[in-house]
C-alpha cells in the first residue's frame, strides 16, 4: 500500500514538473515573441512623405532609375537580415508617368513582370489597390534568392508622378511572412 501511495505522488510529481516545463517553454515563448514585437519602430522619411513600421534600422541608397520614360533619381531603403527576412522602401519621381488607370497598371505589371524573370519568380496572386485615393497594385510571388525560395510581398502606388514600392522578403523555414505583412501594412504617406 504504501508503496504504491509512493509511485501515485512520484507519477503526480512528473506530471506536475513536466506541466511546469511546458509552462515554461510557452512563457518564454511569449516573451520572446512579445520582445520580437516590441522593437518595431516608426522610420520618417520628410524627403520621401511616408512612414513605414520596422523591426530594424533601414540603411539608405541612392541610385538611378532606367525607365522607358528616362532616367530618375531612386532613393531606396533597405532593411533586415539577408538570410532570413528584408525589407524595402523606394520611391522615385517620374515625370511624363502616364497616369491613366491603363497606363499605370501596365506601368507596374511590366515592373513585376521584369523583376519577377530576375529572380526565377512565380506570381502567387495580385489585386488592385489604393492609397489615399491613389492607384496602386499589390502582388505576392514565390522567388529565388540565393539559391533559397522565398516569399515576396509587394505594394505598389502612383502618387502624382511619384512611384513607391514596398515589399517585404522571407526566406522560407527562416523569415516570418507575418513581419513581412506587418511590415507593409503600416506604411502610410504623410505628405
Amino acid at each position: 500500500m504504501d508503496r504504491e501511495k509512493n509511485d501515485q505522488g512520484a507519477n503526480a510529481r512528473h506530471r506536475f514538473a513536466g506541466t511546469l516545463i511546458v509552462l515554461l517553454m510557452l512563457t518564454l515563448l511569449l516573451f520572446t515573441v512579445s520582445c520580437q514585437r516590441d522593437n518595431w519602430e516608426p522610420f520618417i522619411s520628410q524627403k520621401g512623405g511616408f512612414q513605414v513600421s520596422v523591426p530594424v534600422r533601414f540603411e539608405q541608397r541612392s541610385r538611378i532609375l532606367q525607365t522607358p520614360i528616362g532616367d530618375s533619381p531612386l532613393s531606396v531603403f533597405v532593411a533586415g537580415e539577408s538570410d532570413a527576412t528584408a525589407f524595402y522602401v523606394g520611391y522615385s519621381d517620374l515625370p511624363g508617368l502616364d497616369n491613366s488607370e491603363t497606363g499605370w497598371l501596365r506601368n507596374l505589371k511590366n515592373g513585376r513582370e521584369q523583376a519577377l524573370k530576375s529572380r526565377g519568380g512565380k506570381l502567387i496572386y495580385e489585386r488592385k489597390i489604393e492609397i489615399r485615393g491613389n492607384p496602386g497594385l499589390e502582388f505576392s510571388a514565390e522567388i529565388q534568392v540565393e539559391g533559397q525560395t522565398a516569399h515576396w510581398k509587394a505594394r505598389c502606388y502612383i502618387v502624382g508622378q511619384r512611384l513607391y514600392q514596398v515589399f517585404g522578403i522571407a526566406v522560407q523555414g527562416k523569415g516570418a511572412i507575418s513581419e513581412v505583412e506587418r511590415f507593409i501594412n503600416s506604411f502610410r504617406l504623410t505628405g
